[in-house]
This record gives structure tokens, C-alpha cells and sequence, in this order.
């Protein structure tokens, strides 16, 4: 994935936030962004990642280490 995925993370235009949690349920939920053990990349959380892109503040291309090495995952499993 992160092969393709190559040239669109070049681009200034474009900004990824790719962690290397099992399951993204979390990343789909606004209310875990926010929560005080939000999933993190490099000391930066989801939300506030996606503001600094959102509002211009700062271009953020975070891409984790590989699985399963990031120990703020949740890895939510729904049954």
C-alpha cells in the first residue's frame, strides 16, 4: 500500500495520517480523536492532525511504523 500510495503523499496538496493499528474503527470515529488515549503518530494525534490540515496551519504526512509496533492502537474488534 504505501508503494502506491508513493506519489499522491508527494504532492503539497495531499496529507496522509496512515497508522499501523489492526483495526481503523477508530479512525473513522470522531469521538476517539479526541479522547485522551487517541491513537497517535510521532507524539501527534488524529485530531489534532487533521485540524493543522484543515485550517492550513501545518502539512502533516504522518505514516506509522509497521504493525504492530504503534502501542496507542485500540485494535477494536466488533463482533
Amino acid at each position: 500500500m504505501l508503494d502506491v500510495i508513493k506519489g499522491v503523499s508527494k504532492s503539497n496538496k495531499n496529507r496522509l495520517f496512515i497508522n499501523s493499528c489492526f483495526g481503523h474503527c477508530q479512525s473513522e470515529r470522531q469521538d476517539t480523536w479526541f479522547a485522551d488515549d487517541s491513537h497517535m503518530i510521532q507524539d501527534k494525534s488524529v485530531a489534532l492532525s487533521v485540524g493543522d490540515w484543515f485550517f492550513d496551519r501545518v502539512g502533516v504526512s504522518a505514516i506509522d511504523c509497521p504493525y504492530p509496533c504503534d502501542n496507542t492502537c485500540h485494535n477494536l474488534v466488533f463482533k
